[in-house]
């Protein structure tokens, strides 16, 4: 019996002597070897600085139909929101293009907006920045490479095309009517005549070509002219008309009229 209490008296002993400590893995001081939890566990502060997400724009970022970037942001802190600022920069332009201060509220808010390109291409490198501010004072800046690219075709709109020769051998003339737009910008805009033969497939002498070069970013040029074209056709020779265009990406479209035929 006298063994059985000591064995007990020691046993109990154990128990109670077991280590006390942090037991609270998330803490920054928790003690693997604890096994009971003294309350001495602590933590790292809270952060109540502004948190920033760039959801747009994305690495490769396409300009949208109307010429425009769009951007989506969202922000989120520990602390009441008050403003964001938000600057974007051509590699191209050799600076920003557009910079905007505006109010944020609550914990949690969000940015969606189309921006409007300046007048000049600025396709290529490109850095958003956007830095927030809470009602601590507190603040948060992150930025963003990418690229800014344009993947939509020029749009050709022929309104008229004809060759005719109504003043007599010698004097045939032409004229073209026609509209060419593009979401971001023209760079270059030829149109031509050519003979060719009944089906258009094959194309003969060239006897009129003119074009026209963009200096400044321009989205639509109209043309609505008659012109000569050289030389006399021969009576039932065909004859095609040809307009091609170029955007600021590179992107190229043609387009052929319907074949004619002098008379």
């Amino acid at each position: 019996m006298k063994k059985l209490i000591g064995f007990m008296f020691i046993s109990l002993l154990i128990i109670g002597c077991k280590e006390e400590g942090c037991t609270d893995s998330s803490a920054i001081n928790y003690n693997t070897d604890a096994k009971k939890d003294d309350g001495s566990c602590e933590y790292e502060p809270i952060s109540t600085k502004p948190i920033i997400t760039i959801k747009t724009p994305s690495s490769l970022q396409e300009i949208n139909s109307d010429g425009k970037l769009d951007l989506n942001i969202d922000f989120l802190s520990g602390a009441e929101l008050s403003s964001t600022t938000i600057t974007l920069s051509s590699t191209k332009f050799g600076g920003s293009y557009f910079a905007q201060t505006r109010a944020i509220d609550g914990l949690e808010d969000n940015i969606t907006l189309s921006v409007d390109l300046p007048n000049i291409d600025v396709l290529g490198s490109q850095l958003i920045s956007v830095t927030a501010l809470n009602d601590l004072g507190e603040s948060e800046f992150v930025d963003l490479d990418f690229e800014l690219i344009d993947n939509v075709d020029p749009i050709i709109t022929l309104i008229n095309f004809y060759s005719d020769d109504p003043n007599g051998a010698g004097t045939p003339h032409s004229k073209f009517t026609f509209e060419v737009t593009d979401n971001y910008g023209l760079e270059n805009v030829k149109w031509e005549v050519y003979y060719t033969n009944s089906d258009g497939s094959t194309l003969d002498n060239q006897v009129y070509e003119s074009s026209k070069s963009f200096s400044i970013k321009t989205n639509t040029f109209s043309f609505d002219e008659e012109f000569q074209i050289n030389g006399s056709p021969a009576s039932s020779q065909h004859y095609i008309g040809i307009i091609t265009t170029t955007d600021l990406a590179g992107n190229e479209i043609e387009f052929r009229s319907a074949v004619g035929q002098y008379f």
